[in-house]
Formats: structure tokens, sequence, C-alpha cells
């Protein structure tokens, strides 16, 4: 299921130990660039980084240990962010 959450309601996911905060950008932004005309770089405090790239490369049981070594795991609820591009 996807559902948007409010700016409020992503703070307290960041709190949650049931919730995994995910960023799916490119490792670059996580780390601190700012690639896309945002207003800073960097990541929200508490994400962790798993580029929506990695997908293409990574699948099978290694996709499912890449994630589960990054605490995405189905007992969590996981709420994934990006940044909006015009393509």
């Amino acid at each position: 299921m996807t559902t948007s959450i409010s700016t409020q309601a992503l703070t307290g996911a960041i709190e949650d130990p049931a919730c995994i905060v995910v960023d799916v950008r490119e490792i670059a932004a996580f780390n601190g660039w700012a690639l896309h005309n945002e207003a800073r770089g960097g990541h929200l405090r508490g994400a962790v980084a798993f580029a929506v790239e990695w997908t293409a490369v990574v699948q099978g049981t290694a996709l499912q240990r890449l994630l589960a070594s990054k605490g995405i795991t189905p007992h969590r609820t996981v709420v994934v962010y990006d940044v909006q591009r015009d393509r």
C-alpha cells in the first residue's frame, strides 16, 4: 500500500522504532550534494540510504539481504522519500 504522509507524520516515523525512513535518491545526494536544485544537501536524520538504482543491479536473495542489512524488513513500516524531478 502506498500513502503520502505529512511532515508531522514523517517526524513521528523517524522517532518510531517500528518505522524505517528510506532515502532512495542518488548516494551523492544522501551524502550531502545538492544535485537537483535543493536548498541544501544531505538526508533526513535517521534515514538510511537505498538508491533506487540499486534495484537494477541487485536482485533476488542478494536484494533481500541488502534490504535487511539496511533495516528494511517486512515487519517495519517503510517510509520512502525522493526528490521530485522534471523528466
